[in-house]
């Protein structure tokens, strides 16, 4: 059982859906962002001090709104929607702890022929063990800014160091050259990656002016709040379309000289 997991298919195997299922988190993460549901749950881990959370307003303390006014309960009535999507963006985060712990286990196969392997497992395995802790920290904190920023570019980070630790494993089997031997290549990533990196900063500032902006002025005329916005809009809003055309060049120059790792 040990050595099967420890092979290299299986590392292959459940390192790509390890990556997959930290994508679908950050897609789960941006719908609580989104949506407004990151105080659905304003505790951690459990949700209202529940190990399953409330379906209605009657399951509460009829002082819950007191109990948890530093969180932003004093003026908001329990919504379960955004409980349960909050509560199940855990839950999705809980997963992934355990498959990372797999991810790590399999990497054991490679701890003699490549210990790099084994090594960005380990720190994966420590990274989302920090960003759980993290997520702990956001919600205590009622969502301060900086930390829901930082906590959304170490899952970015999570996701880099998982796909080189894949892509190392398969050295031996696929025909990938390294990006050492194609400068141009490798400017072309890096200018790309920090690109991105802006990007997602820049978008959690805007989300967070719009938080104010609906706050301060409302929803029910939403037109009126492009008025408001600073500059870090604009530049957001024109930076995705340079992204975008540096990330669909770079996929078809890699295709093209024949991938790299």
């Amino acid at each position: 059982m040990i050595r099967s997991l420890c092979s290299p298919r299986a590392y292959r195997s459940i390192g790509t859906t390890t990556i997959a299922a930290v994508f679908f988190l950050i897609l789960v993460g941006g719908i609580v962002r989104a949506s407004g549901a990151g105080m659905g749950c304003p505790d951690w881990p459990k949700c209202f001090d529940r190990w399953i959370p409330p379906t209605d307003e009657s399951q509460l303390p009829p002082d819950y709104q007191e109990i948890y006014k530093d969180r932003g309960y004093a003026d908001t009535t329990f919504n379960a929607v955004k409980t349960w999507t909050e509560y199940i963006n855990r839950l999705v985060g809980v997963t992934i702890g355990f498959l990372i712990f797999l991810t790590l286990l399999s990497s054991l196969g490679y701890l003699r022929s490549d210990p790099a392997v084994t090594g960005l497992s380990l720190a994966s395995f420590l990274l989302v063990g920090f960003q759980g802790w993290l997520g702990s920290v956001v919600v205590s904190s009622n969502l301060v800014p900086y930390l829901v920023t930082l906590h959304m570019v170490l899952a970015l980070v999570l996701v880099a160091v998982l796909i080189l630790a894949v892509a190392r494993s398969q050295r031996q089997t696929a025909p990938f050259a390294s990006a050492a031997s194609r400068p141009a290549l490798g400017a072309l990533l890096w200018i790309v990656l920090a690109l991105s990196l802006v990007q997602v900063v820049l978008g959690t500032q805007v989300r967070e002016q719009v938080d104010e902006l609906s706050a301060s002025l409302g929803t029910t005329d939403r037109t009126v709040w492009v008025e408001h916005f600073g500059t870090g809009f604009y530049v957001h809003r024109t930076l995705s379309l340079l992204v975008l055309a540096l990330n669909v060049h770079l996929a078809r120059t890699i295709l093209k000289q024949g991938g790299m790792s």
